[in-house]
């Protein structure tokens, strides 16, 4: 800036954020009623649903069924128009066709897609999801874990070195505070627990034990609870005996991570017999489990009795279909247990204010929309790089 009766020039430094109606809110991933897919956002400001942005962007929903979706704040890419490098919050979505694709929330632009995501063309890949660490973007396929910087670094955002033998959805990012936000994941095809460093390469994860080798077993959830330590945990299932389920406890460090303690589940438990499961990230070293229509809180310290939990205006005849603790570190930061159900082709979103992990008065939030649910995500125009808010949490939804 120059004063014109002075002369005197100042520089001034300040931030810019782009924001439109589809910048701020709860993305929700869904079926529609063609089984493609597609999603809703509910702005937090207008308190209003758009549905089917998708199909109203871009003229029609993404082929197949929803398989993830993933908010990834701060990635880099290069504009499809002008290209240039660029930057932005973007959703990476999966289905069960094997589509992907990276989709700017500002505008719903596709800017990437299994066209332009590698330097080279990948034939027979399978897409599981992006997710993002303190500077570095991870993406899980079958052929192993990709890798990119993120905006920070002025990354053209095109995934190239890849780790690892493999891949899947289940996957649990670390904290700042452990590993610069590493995570450690299931490789379907290995069937084994690998890790990746905070610049995407392959680090062990210790057993220590033939017992605890995981050859047999296959995935069924995991989740972060930070509120007894900095701690990843697994369910898994014996293929040949499916009733046969465990919990492994998974410590990460900077350069490798550690099966420090394997449970197994009572094949009477709520936890072992749930069809749903979801793990309270912050609050309490518990996670939730539903089982015959009812949530319960199982405790991951120690074994210990099941709690029912109550849900206050939660409706008897909804089926409860999504289970999870939702939080966000950034501006206007909250912690939620979110309880979703489905009642034909209408879902709803249930979000419960928590006092120790457990659900306290009525829901704060109610989301209603037409579709078959299937995840959740947040997003928020004011998210910087290289922080909490950018890279946790990572959910196993």
């Amino acid at each position: 800036m120059k004063s014109k009766t002075t002369g005197l020039s100042e520089q001034i430094t300040t931030q810019v954020n782009a924001f439109s109606a589809l910048s701020l809110g709860f993305y929700v991933l869904k079926e529609n009623a063609e089984g493609n897919t597609d999603i809703d956002l509910y702005n937090t400001v207008s308190q209003k649903l758009t549905g089917d942005v998708i199909k109203t962007f871009q003229g029609e929903a993404i082929p197949g069924k929803p398989r993830c979706m993933d908010v990834n704040h701060q990635l880099a890419f290069v504009d499809p128009k002008s290209g240039a490098l660029s930057s932005g919050n973007l959703l990476c979505i999966t289905t069960e066709n094997n589509e992907v694709r990276w989709i700017r929330a500002l505008d719903c632009t596709t800017v990437m897609d299994a066209s332009n995501s590698h330097y080279a063309p990948v034939e027979g890949e399978i897409p599981y999801r992006t997710i993002r660490g303190y500077f570095t973007a991870y993406f899980l396929t079958n052929n192993g874990v990709y890798s990119t910087y993120t905006a920070s670094q002025n990354s053209t955002g095109i995934f190239g070195p890849v780790a690892g033998s493999g891949g899947s959805t289940h996957v649990v990012g670390g904290t700042g505070t452990t590993n610069y936000y590493s995570p450690v994941y299931w490789s379907e095809q290995a069937r084994r627990l690998e890790m990746l460093d905070y610049n995407g390469s392959q680090q062990p994860v210790y057993e220590n034990d033939a017992q605890m080798a995981t050859t047999n077993y296959d995935c069924l959830d995991c989740g972060l609870s930070t509120a007894g330590g900095d701690l990843m945990y697994f369910v898994f299932a014996d293929r040949t005996d499916a009733t046969k389920k465990y919990l492994y406890q998974v410590t990460p460090r900077l350069s490798y991570a550690e099966v420090t303690n394997v449970r197994a589940l009572d094949p009477e438990s709520h936890f072992a017999k749930a069809s749903l499961r979801a793990f309270n990230g912050q609050q309490a070293t518990i996670a939730y489990a539903l089982d015959g229509g009812k949530v319960y809180s199982y405790n991951l310290a120690s074994v210990g009795a099941e709690k029912e939990l109550p849900f206050s205006g939660l409706p008897s005849g909804e089926q409860v279909t999504f289970l999870s603790n939702r939080y966000f570190a950034g501006s206007g930061a909250f912690d939620c247990l979110v309880v979703g159900t489905q009642s034909g082709s209408t879902y709803k979103l249930y979000f419960y204010n928590m006092v120790g992990g457990e659900p306290n008065g009525n829901p704060q939030l109610t989301i209603t929309g037409t579709g078959k649910l299937k995840s959740l995500g947040y997003i928020n125009p004011k998210v910087s790089d290289q922080s909490k808010a950018a890279a946790m949490p990572v959910l196993d939804e």
